[in-house]
């Protein structure tokens, strides 16, 4: 266990404030937990395909079928073990200062969930403590959060930023809703723009903001405090 998932236990609630069970992961866990938010994307977005023979991304066909013809390899896999102790590696590096915050759904609320099928599972953090008062959010599965409840509790075991590395989409999203004005670009030579979130794939990236948490949360809205009310 580390000291961040001690830290946070003596601080998040056992229930979110819209109902939500809040339970910490092990590490150990992690994969055989959050198998249901995982299942629906694990095949197309975990895996590495190597192609061969074919430098047209516009010519091929799917993975699947490049390899059937003879023209891709797989790589890694998180299908197997050896993909998934790699791809945990990358999200939670076992020396590091870690947690996992699942949110699960009660029954009743089936329609919320990303993927209802699957799980009650609304959605799953893993989060590293990169110094005392900075945490980096390295994969998240299923929604965003909705509260402020984790906020909190960062604020109230030390931490002061949190750092993203948001998808484009994602940057756009929270542009077009007014919510970054509590981002804070990275310069553009910060170390903490590279890392590795798949294995093998080490990438520099264009968006990387610290999220600023200078005082403690009053509002349960999470989007609502993105947008610059306390």
């Amino acid at each position: 266990m580390s000291r961040f998932e001690d830290d946070l236990r003596l601080v998040l609630p056992k229930t979110d404030v819209n109902g939500d069970t809040i339970s910490l992961v092990p590490r150990a866990d992690v994969l055989r937990r959050l198998h249901g938010l995982i299942w629906p994307i694990q095949n197309s977005m975990f895996r590495q395909v190597e192609h061969l023979g074919n430098d047209d991304p516009g010519a091929r066909m799917s993975a699947d079928e490049e390899m059937e013809a003879g023209r891709a390899r797989t790589v890694i896999d998180l299908n197997t073990k050896e993909g998934q102790e790699a791809y945990l590696n990358c999200w939670w590096p076992k020396d590091a200062d870690g947690a996992c915050i699942a949110l699960t759904a009660p029954l009743g609320k089936e329609a919320e969930l990303p993927y209802p099928i699957y799980t009650q599972l609304r959605s799953a953090s893993i989060t590293l403590r990169l110094t005392p008062t900075l945490v980096f959010g390295t994969m998240r599965f299923g929604v965003a959060p909705v509260t402020t409840t984790q906020g909190r509790a960062f604020w109230d075991i030390g931490i002061r930023r949190a750092m993203f590395h948001p998808t484009p989409a994602y940057y756009a999203w929270l542009q077009a809703n007014g919510a970054t004005s509590r981002l804070t670009p990275l310069e553009p030579d910060d170390p903490l723009r590279t890392w590795t979130h798949q294995p093998g794939l080490t990438t520099k990236v264009a968006l990387a903001f610290y999220i600023e948490l200078p005082d403690r949360h009053i509002t349960d809205d999470r989007m609502a405090w993105m947008k610059g009310m306390p």
